[in-house]
C-alpha cells in the first residue's frame, strides 16, 4: 500500500491493472477499481492510501465532465440490483453475508426496499459503498456492524423520506463525537427515519480502544489524583512535539513561593530533559523530542533515561498538589504557561514499589480519548480545553507486549426485548421502548433477555 499526496477537493482518477482500492487516512473505503476501469473521486485529505503500488493516481481536469457524487464505483456489482427484500438477496445467494469482502460491499442494492436484518451482526462490515434510494424499512439493517463516517453519509444522502421507517445503525466508535456523524443521524431524522443508532468496537481491534498515546497541544491535561511523598518513584514515557518553552510532561507544585515541587519537564533552551524536585535541577542529555522512558526515582534520589544516570540530591518536603499529566499543578490549579505539546504513552506511579496508579492512553466505550488507571480501573479525562489527538494502539503491540486485553469499565448501555428479541446499544435517538442498565450483563437479568 502506498501514500499518494491529494488536494483536498480536487477530482482524481485511479486507473490499475487489477483490483485497487482507495482508502482515506482514517481507514475508510473511499473508493474501488477493477481491471483496468478507472475509478473517480473527490480527494477530502492531504493524501490516500492506494493498494496495489502499481496503481496509478491522476488529477482530472477541471473541465473535465462532472459527476454527481463523492466517487464513482467502477466495480459496483449487479448481482443483488434487483432484489427488494432479504429474500430475494438470499435466493440470489444463499450466504450473501460472505459477499462482504475485507469489510465492503459494493453490490448495488438500488431496489432494495425491505432491508430487515440484511447486515446484522455482520461485525466485519465497515464500508457500505452503494446507494439505498428505494429503502423503505431498515429495522436491525446495521446492527452490529462498524460503518465509516463515508458510509454513514452514503447511506444519509441517498435514503429517499419516510414516514417513520425504522434504520438502525451500528457506526464505528471512534467517529462518536464527528461533526459528520452528528451532521447524517439529524439528515436521516429529517427525512423521517427513526433511527437506532449503535456505536459499535470495529472488527480487529483487540480492546475495544487501546491508543498508541494521547497527543496534547498545550491546552489539555490530566489531574492524575497522585499527590507526590518520598517513597515514589515515576515511570514516564513520552516526548513532545515540538520544545517552544517549558514545557511539563508531569508536574507538581505548592507553597509560599511555589518552593516545593516534583516535575518532568523538558528545556528548551538546552534541548533536554529536566528533572526538578524543589530547588534541585538535573539536565539529562537526552532529546525532548525523542519518545524515551523517564524514571524519577524520589526514594533513591535517582534519575534514569535512556541509559543515562544521574543523582538528585533534593531536601524538604514535597508538594502537596496532585500530579498533572501534560502540565504542572499548583495552588491555584494547572500553570497552562508550562502545558505539554507533546505525546505520553504510559504512566506509572510506584510507592514502596508497588504501583499507586499505571495510566495508559484509550478510548472510552463513548469514544473519548484519556487515560485509563489499570490499579484504581477508572477513566481520567482532559480537564482543560480542545480534546487530544491519539493513534489506535498496533494490534502486533498489544497481542506481543500482553496475553490478554486490558479490561475497561463499560458505559451505560439501552436495551429492551422487541418481539421476543433483546437488544441493546449505546445510543437511541428515540428513547421510547428503551431502559438504561450499566452493563449487557444487568440488562438480561432484568428484561430476561
Amino acid at each position: 500500500m502506498k501514500i499518494v499526496p491529494t488536494i483536498p477537493k480536487r477530482k482524481y482518477e485511479v486507473v490499475s491493472a487489477r483490483s485497487c482500492t482507495v482508502t482515506a487516512p482514517d481507514g475508510s473505503l473511499i473508493c474501488r477499481a477493477e481491471l483496468g476501469v478507472p475509478a473517480r473521486f473527490i480527494a477530502s485529505s492531504d493524501y490516500v492510501l492506494l493498494s496495489p503500488d502499481d496503481a496509478v493516481l491522476s488529477p482530472i481536469p477541471a473541465d473535465s465532465p462532472r459527476f454527481p457524487f463523492r466517487c464513482t464505483y467502477s466495480s459496483l456489482g449487479s448481482a443483488y440490483a434487483l432484489c427488494e427484500n432479504v429474500s430475494d438477496m438470499q435466493s440470489v445467494k444463499h450466504d450473501y453475508i460472505n459477499d462482504v469482502s475485507g469489510g465492503v460491499w459494493f453490490y448495488s442494492l438500488d431496489s432494495l426496499k425491505n432491508g430487515d436484518a440484511a447486515f446484522e451482526s455482520v461485525v466485519s462490515l465497515r464500508d457500505f459503498v452503494c446507494f439505498l434510494p428505494s429503502l423503505q424499512s431498515g429495522k436491525n439493517m446495521f446492527s452490529g456492524c462498524a460503518l465509516s463516517i463515508a458510509s454513514v453519509q452514503r447511506i444519509a444522502e441517498s435514503v429517499p423520506e419516510t414516514d417513520g421507517g425504522l434504520l438502525s445503525l451500528g457506526i464505528d466508535i471512534r467517529h462518536m463525537q464527528s461533526p459528520q456523524i452528528r451532521s447524517d443521524i439529524t439528515r436521516l431524522e429529517s427525512k423521517g427515519w427513526v433511527l437506532d443508532v449503535q456505536f459499535n468496537a470495529p472488527s480487529g481491534v483487540p480492546t475495544l480502544a487501546e491508543l498508541e498515546f494521547l497527543e496534547a497541544d498545550g491546552h489539555q491535561y490530566i489531574n492524575t489524583g497522585i499527590i507526590p511523598n518520598e517513597t515514589q518513584k515515576i515511570i514516564l514515557t513520552a516526548a513532545v512535539t515540538e520544545a517552544l518553552r517549558e514545557e511539563c510532561f508531569i508536574g507538581s507544585r505548592s507553597g509560599a513561593g511555589y518552593a516545593t515541587r516534583v516535575q518532568i519537564f523538558c528545556d528548551p533552551n538546552k534541548m533536554v530533559k529536566t528533572y526538578r524536585i524543589n530547588d534541585v535541577n538535573v539536565n539529562v542529555a537526552v532529546s525532548p523530542t525523542k519518545v524515551t522512558t523517564s524514571i524519577l526515582d524520589i526514594e533513591k534520589r535517582k534519575v534514569t533515561d535512556d541509559g543515562k544516570e544521574s543523582t538528585i540530591a533534593y531536601s524538604g518536603a514535597l508538594s502537596c498538589n496532585p500530579y498533572f499529566l501534560f502540565a504542572r499543578n499548583c495552588d491555584t490549579g494547572v500553570e497552562s504557561i508550562h502545558n505539554l505539546s507533546g505525546r505520553i504513552y504510559a504512566c506509572t506511579i510506584e510507592e514502596n514499589d508497588h504501583s499507586v496508579c499505571d495510566f495508559i492512553p484509550v478510548l472510552d466505550e463513548m469514544g473519548e480519548a484519556c487515560m485509563f488507571d489499570k490499579v484504581r480501573q477508572q477513566y481520567y479525562y482532559n480537564e482543560g480545553t480542545g480534546s487530544f489527538k491519539w493513534e489506535l494502539k498496533h494490534v502486533s503491540l498489544s497481542l506481543r507486549n500482553r496475553a490478554l486485553p486490558v479490561v475497561l469499565p463499560r458505559s451505560p448501555i439501552f436495551a429492551r426485548v422487541e418481539n421476543g428479541r433483546f437488544e441493546w446499544c449505546h445510543y437511541v435517538s428515540d428513547m421510547e421502548g428503551w431502559q438504561q442498565f450499566a452493563s449487557i450483563e444487568q440488562a438480561r437479568e432484568n428484561l430476561g433477555g
